[in-house]
């Protein structure tokens, strides 16, 4: 294989790369609307099925949890992205059984 022919395979090898990558980034940057402001809501509150915590927040429903100390959560209910303030529920021994969500809520900043 002579020189020419090598750098004409070595373009259209490039050409093929770049022209796949593209597609590849292009696919990535296909988010609907709804999926790219979930992404931004999760920059401070957990979606679903995530297990890092993001902030943190306080109860302030009036009920008995009012005061309380709860994670913010994202969830997603009748196409609409909602946050509310999840507050875990503990047993005697002080493990996680269950979590209360508080539509009314004050995030704490840092």
């Amino acid at each position: 294989m002579n020189l020419t022919t090598k750098l004409k395979t070595a373009t259209a090898i490039l050409v093929l790369a770049v022209s796949v990558g593209s597609v590849a980034v292009g696919t990535a940057h296909g988010a609907t609307d709804r999926e790219k402001h979930q992404q931004r809501g999760a920059k401070f509150a957990v979606p679903p099925g995530s297990t890092k915590l993001r902030a943190m927040c306080i109860c302030k429903d009036g009920s008995s949890r009012h005061g309380a100390l709860g994670n913010l959560r994202q969830f997603l209910h009748n196409d609409l992205v909602y946050v509310s303030c999840s507050v875990p529920t503990f047993t005697a021994a002080g493990q996680t059984n269950g979590s209360y969500a508080c539509s009314t809520f004050e995030p704490l900043v840092k």
